[in-house]
């Protein structure tokens, strides 16, 4: 009898120490393996923040080519993002920043500035997420 229950004790501190193991290794990511969980440590990103920076980026060249070409068709700087639309220079999924808020824009002597900013709701203000001169 002494001997099966030597037996049932290791059996038990093997399986709590395997399922310690699992929990251990498994602390930066959930069971389902989210990829907002998931921590680079050089960085300290995740991927979904990675993402939203190839975007806002992508967003960003698609207005400067925009307003290049702008330029070269009509002799002048265009003086709004709705402007570029217009003239089939940029398209409509531009007017929004990476999370999809509307971009803002104004002409400041000679030159398209853009601008996207972040609503806190609690504090009823807005941040200036990022701006770009084009």
């Amino acid at each position: 009898m002494k001997p099966l229950a030597v037996f049932l004790a290791l059996a038990l501190i093997v399986a709590a120490a395997f399922w310690w193991s699992k929990s251990d290794e498994d602390k930066d990511t959930d069971e389902t393996g989210a990829i907002e969980t998931t921590v680079d440590y050089l960085t300290g990103k995740t991927p979904i923040e990675a993402g939203m920076k190839a975007r806002r980026q992508l967003i960003q060249i698609s207005i400067k080519n925009a307003v290049n070409i702008y330029e070269a068709e009509h002799g002048r700087p265009a003086s709004s993002l709705k402007q570029l639309v217009d003239a089939g220079a940029l398209p409509k999924q531009y007017l929004n920043d990476e999370y999809g808020r509307p971009l803002e824009d104004e002409s400041k002597q000679g030159a398209l500035v853009v601008r996207s900013y972040r609503v806190n709701k609690e504090a009823g203000t807005r941040t200036l997420s990022w701006e770009q001169q084009f």
